[in-house]
């Protein structure tokens, strides 16, 4: 499986591209969109300070059918809407490439993560060009499930150090005895269990990293311009 995360622009006279913009100050999470039909029925979150007139543009723009609000608090609410054309969804629809949630919305951009395969991937790229609209891919790696990080061997070895205690605080046995329980050797034992540390803490901050620049992509603009 590959991951991807993609900038999208928004053409104007939709909702997402033409509120982010006008109200760069507040912040906007679509959290699930179903299809129906020609149009989409979306859940989104809006937050960030006085959020009334955010809300009354939402309700009134032509782009977007019917908007009820589920729920709302200060600074913040859940609206749930139908919309005309979802442009970005379609073209994840077409090329049979999921999008994953939440998605950013940030000044007229829509910043998405994707899974697929590489060939679904990169027909959404042709998808979206044939609609017309630019992108920007922030990062596209293979996506591993931690599991596959490691070997049958050193999941055993790992699996019966926990076990039996050997990372709690204060430890619970030593390195001896994990290797006397899967007789090995303890260097052996202590090869493999560096091996698998660092494994995991690789695969870890790979995770991170991928995160914290879909974090900065999403960062609000300055001076009503876009960041990045």
């Amino acid at each position: 499986m590959v991951k991807s995360c993609i900038r999208i622009e928004l053409p104007e006279g939709r909702w997402k591209g033409d509120v982010s913009r006008d109200h760069a100050e507040h912040s906007f999470r679509l959290l699930s969109t179903v299809q129906d039909g020609s149009a989409a029925i979306e859940t989104v979150v809006v937050s960030g300070g006085d959020i009334a007139d955010c809300l009354s543009e939402i309700r009134a723009h032509p782009d977007v059918d019917t908007s009820d609000t589920v729920d709302r608090r200060e600074g913040r609410a859940t609206v749930q809407l139908k919309t005309f054309e979802p442009v970005v969804l379609f073209a994840a629809s077409r090329a049979e490439t999921p999008l994953m949630y939440p998605v950013v919305l940030n000044y007229r951009t829509v910043i998405a993560t994707v899974v697929g395969t590489h060939e679904g991937i990169s027909s959404l790229g042709g998808q979206l060009r044939d609609d017309g609209l630019g992108f920007e891919v922030v990062y596209i790696h293979s996506e591993h499930d931690v599991s596959q990080v490691l070997t049958d061997r050193q999941e055993e070895v790992l699996f019966t150090a926990v076990k039996h205690g050997y990372y709690k605080s204060p430890r619970e046995c030593t390195l001896t005895e994990v290797a006397d329980e899967l007789e090995i050797a303890k260097s052996t034992c202590s090869a493999i269990l560096q091996r698998v540390e660092r494994s995991v803490v690789e695969y870890f901050c790979q995770q991170q990293d991928s995160d914290q620049i879909l974090t900065e992509r999403s960062s609000p603009p300055i001076n009503g311009h876009p960041s990045g």
